[in-house]
Protein backbone atom coordinates (compact mmCIF):
# COMPACT_ATOMS: atom_id res chain seq x y z
CA UNK A 1 0.00 0.00 0.00
CA UNK A 2 1.29 3.45 -0.93
CA UNK A 3 1.34 6.02 1.87
CA UNK A 4 0.52 9.52 0.70
CA UNK A 5 0.57 11.04 4.20
CA UNK A 6 3.61 13.24 3.57
CA UNK A 7 2.04 14.60 0.42
CA UNK A 8 -1.20 15.36 2.27
CA UNK A 9 0.84 17.30 4.86
CA UNK A 10 2.65 19.28 2.13
CA UNK A 11 -0.62 20.10 0.35
CA UNK A 12 -2.17 21.25 3.64
CA UNK A 13 0.84 23.51 4.24
CA UNK A 14 0.47 24.90 0.73
CA UNK A 15 -3.25 25.44 1.31
CA UNK A 16 -2.46 27.51 4.40
CA UNK A 17 -0.02 29.63 2.39
CA UNK A 18 -2.64 30.06 -0.35
CA UNK A 19 -5.28 31.20 2.13
CA UNK A 20 -2.91 33.78 3.67
CA UNK A 21 -1.91 35.09 0.23
CA UNK A 22 -5.52 35.25 -0.95
CA UNK A 23 -6.17 37.65 1.93
CA UNK A 24 -3.15 39.78 0.97
CA UNK A 25 -3.55 39.93 -2.81
CA UNK A 26 -5.82 42.44 -4.45
CA UNK A 27 -8.89 41.34 -6.35
CA UNK A 28 -7.19 42.50 -9.55
CA UNK A 29 -4.17 40.28 -8.90
CA UNK A 30 -6.44 37.31 -8.18
CA UNK A 31 -8.17 37.89 -11.53
CA UNK A 32 -4.94 37.41 -13.45
CA UNK A 33 -3.50 34.14 -12.23
CA UNK A 34 -2.03 32.40 -15.21
CA UNK A 35 -1.53 28.68 -15.56
CA UNK A 36 -1.20 26.52 -18.62
CA UNK A 37 -4.87 25.96 -19.48
CA UNK A 38 -4.35 22.19 -19.57
CA UNK A 39 -2.85 22.10 -16.09
CA UNK A 40 -5.99 22.77 -14.09
CA UNK A 41 -9.55 21.70 -14.86
CA UNK A 42 -10.89 25.24 -14.61
CA UNK A 43 -9.62 28.75 -13.87
CA UNK A 44 -10.01 29.96 -10.28
CA UNK A 45 -10.15 33.41 -8.73
CA UNK A 46 -8.07 32.38 -5.72
CA UNK A 47 -4.95 30.42 -4.94
CA UNK A 48 -7.04 28.37 -2.50
CA UNK A 49 -9.30 27.35 -5.38
CA UNK A 50 -6.30 25.99 -7.26
CA UNK A 51 -5.14 24.22 -4.11
CA UNK A 52 -8.55 22.53 -3.86
CA UNK A 53 -8.01 21.22 -7.39
CA UNK A 54 -4.64 19.83 -6.28
CA UNK A 55 -6.40 18.12 -3.36
CA UNK A 56 -8.93 16.62 -5.78
CA UNK A 57 -6.08 15.33 -7.97
CA UNK A 58 -4.57 13.72 -4.86
CA UNK A 59 -7.92 12.08 -4.05
CA UNK A 60 -8.09 10.79 -7.65
CA UNK A 61 -4.60 9.33 -7.27
CA UNK A 62 -5.51 7.66 -3.96
CA UNK A 63 -8.63 6.19 -5.58
CA UNK A 64 -6.55 4.86 -8.49
CA UNK A 65 -4.10 3.25 -6.08
CA UNK A 66 -6.91 1.76 -3.98
CA UNK A 67 -8.62 0.45 -7.13
CA UNK A 68 -5.35 -1.14 -8.26
CA UNK A 69 -5.52 0.30 -11.76
CA UNK A 70 -2.60 -0.07 -14.14
CA UNK A 71 0.75 1.36 -13.13
CA UNK A 72 0.74 3.51 -16.28
CA UNK A 73 -2.49 5.22 -15.24
CA UNK A 74 -1.18 5.71 -11.71
CA UNK A 75 2.03 7.18 -13.15
CA UNK A 76 -0.01 9.54 -15.35
CA UNK A 77 -2.01 10.73 -12.34
CA UNK A 78 1.19 11.14 -10.30
CA UNK A 79 2.68 13.29 -13.06
CA UNK A 80 -0.47 15.41 -13.30
CA UNK A 81 -0.50 15.90 -9.52
CA UNK A 82 3.20 16.75 -9.49
CA UNK A 83 2.76 19.28 -12.29
CA UNK A 84 -0.16 20.98 -10.55
CA UNK A 85 1.57 21.06 -7.18
CA UNK A 86 4.83 22.40 -8.64
CA UNK A 87 3.05 25.10 -10.65
CA UNK A 88 0.99 26.28 -7.68
CA UNK A 89 4.03 26.21 -5.40
CA UNK A 90 5.98 28.28 -7.95
CA UNK A 91 3.20 30.87 -8.10
CA UNK A 92 2.89 30.98 -4.30
CA UNK A 93 6.65 31.48 -3.94
CA UNK A 94 6.59 34.27 -6.51
CA UNK A 95 3.65 35.93 -4.76
CA UNK A 96 5.44 35.73 -1.40
CA UNK A 97 8.45 37.43 -2.99
CA UNK A 98 6.24 40.27 -4.25
CA UNK A 99 6.59 39.49 -7.94
CA UNK A 100 3.05 40.57 -8.84
CA UNK A 101 3.90 41.29 -12.48
CA UNK A 102 4.03 37.58 -13.24
CA UNK A 103 0.34 37.14 -12.52
CA UNK A 104 -0.64 38.69 -15.81
CA UNK A 105 1.81 36.77 -17.97
CA UNK A 106 0.23 35.93 -21.30
CA UNK A 107 2.01 33.13 -23.12
CA UNK A 108 3.44 33.72 -26.57
CA UNK A 109 2.05 31.88 -29.57
CA UNK A 110 5.13 29.63 -29.61
CA UNK A 111 4.72 28.84 -25.92
CA UNK A 112 1.04 27.97 -26.35
CA UNK A 113 1.81 25.69 -29.28
CA UNK A 114 4.53 23.82 -27.42
CA UNK A 115 2.42 23.19 -24.33
CA UNK A 116 -0.63 22.24 -26.39
CA UNK A 117 1.46 19.78 -28.39
CA UNK A 118 2.88 18.30 -25.20
CA UNK A 119 -0.60 17.94 -23.71
CA UNK A 120 -1.80 16.18 -26.88
CA UNK A 121 1.14 13.78 -26.69
CA UNK A 122 0.29 12.93 -23.08
CA UNK A 123 -3.31 12.33 -24.08
CA UNK A 124 -2.26 10.07 -26.98
CA UNK A 125 -0.09 8.05 -24.60
CA UNK A 126 -2.91 7.71 -22.08
CA UNK A 127 -5.38 6.55 -24.73
CA UNK A 128 -2.91 4.06 -26.20
CA UNK A 129 -2.21 2.65 -22.73
CA UNK A 130 -5.94 2.19 -22.19
CA UNK A 131 -6.32 0.52 -25.59
CA UNK A 132 -3.42 -1.85 -24.81
CA UNK A 133 -4.94 -2.81 -21.45
CA UNK A 134 -8.30 -3.45 -23.12
CA UNK A 135 -6.68 -5.46 -25.91
CA UNK A 136 -4.79 -7.62 -23.39
CA UNK A 137 -8.01 -8.27 -21.48
CA UNK A 138 -9.74 -9.37 -24.66
CA UNK A 139 -6.83 -11.60 -25.69
CA UNK A 140 -6.93 -13.34 -22.32
CA UNK A 141 -10.52 -14.43 -23.02
CA UNK A 142 -9.90 -15.77 -26.54
CA UNK A 143 -8.48 -18.99 -27.92
CA UNK A 144 -6.70 -20.18 -31.03
CA UNK A 145 -6.54 -17.93 -34.07
CA UNK A 146 -8.69 -15.23 -32.43
CA UNK A 147 -6.22 -15.05 -29.55
CA UNK A 148 -3.31 -14.77 -31.98
CA UNK A 149 -5.05 -11.93 -33.87
CA UNK A 150 -5.71 -10.11 -30.58
CA UNK A 151 -2.04 -10.53 -29.58
CA UNK A 152 -0.93 -9.09 -32.92
CA UNK A 153 -3.29 -6.14 -32.39
CA UNK A 154 -1.83 -5.64 -28.91
CA UNK A 155 1.69 -5.75 -30.28
CA UNK A 156 0.80 -3.17 -32.92
CA UNK A 157 -0.61 -0.88 -30.23
CA UNK A 158 2.53 -1.34 -28.12
CA UNK A 159 4.66 -0.35 -31.11
CA UNK A 160 2.50 2.74 -31.62
CA UNK A 161 2.91 3.57 -27.93
CA UNK A 162 6.69 3.27 -28.21
CA UNK A 163 6.68 5.70 -31.17
CA UNK A 164 4.33 8.00 -29.28
CA UNK A 165 6.62 8.01 -26.22
CA UNK A 166 9.55 8.84 -28.46
CA UNK A 167 7.62 11.75 -29.98
CA UNK A 168 6.58 12.91 -26.50
CA UNK A 169 10.22 12.89 -25.41
CA UNK A 170 11.11 15.09 -28.38
CA UNK A 171 8.37 17.58 -27.46
CA UNK A 172 9.52 17.55 -23.82
CA UNK A 173 13.03 18.38 -25.00
CA UNK A 174 11.68 21.26 -27.10
CA UNK A 175 9.76 22.56 -24.07
CA UNK A 176 12.90 22.36 -21.90
CA UNK A 177 14.90 24.21 -24.54
CA UNK A 178 12.21 26.89 -24.79
CA UNK A 179 12.01 27.26 -21.00
CA UNK A 180 15.78 27.71 -20.94
CA UNK A 181 15.66 30.40 -23.62
CA UNK A 182 15.26 34.12 -23.12
CA UNK A 183 11.84 34.01 -24.84
CA UNK A 184 10.34 32.16 -21.86
CA UNK A 185 8.80 34.49 -19.28
CA UNK A 186 7.22 31.82 -17.13
CA UNK A 187 4.48 29.28 -17.26
CA UNK A 188 2.79 28.13 -14.15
Amino acid sequence: MVDLTQLVVRINELKGQCERLDNQLSAQQREHFHFNKNLFAKPEKSLTGYCLQVEKKLADLQHAIDSQVSSQLINHRCEALTDQFAALLKLVNQAQQGNGHIFSHHPSHQEKQLYQKLQKQYEYERRLEQMIAHSKQQAAQLYGNDKRQAQIATQTLEERLARCKSATFEVELAVREFEGSSAFIGNF
